[in-house]
């Protein structure tokens, strides 16, 4: 069972180019890795981190999962948690949301 709060968050289909939500039984390896991965983020990064919806970060993640599929390998490859957390932090900085900063969120 996922200990992240889930939203509306959605990323780009890397089969179809559609919307989706990743979830249910076929993804749960997948988010469960990205929890963990998400938690050891929280640890290195515990400042930065504060600016990042954590469902947000675990559907990049299955995203690049899925996306890696396509390709024929399995994982979102090395040093992909890290860039997921910038990619957010920059979106999180271009719309305003910079209060993590000053230590407030």
């Amino acid at each position: 069972m996922s200990t992240i709060e889930p939203t509306a968050y959605t990323v780009r289909d890397p089969g179809n180019g559609k919307k989706r939500r990743y979830g249910g039984e076929h993804w749960l390896i997948e988010i469960s890795r990205a929890e963990r991965v998400w938690s050891d983020l929280v640890e290195s990064y515990p400042h930065l981190t504060k600016a990042i919806v954590p469902d947000h970060f675990v559907q990049e993640y299955c995203g690049r999962c899925d996306s890696a599929t396509w390709g024929g390998s399995y994982g979102p490859g090395d040093g992909t948690p890290v860039e997921i957390m910038l990619k957010l932090l920059e979106r999180a900085a271009s719309e305003g949301h910079t209060n993590f900063l000053n230590g407030k969120v």
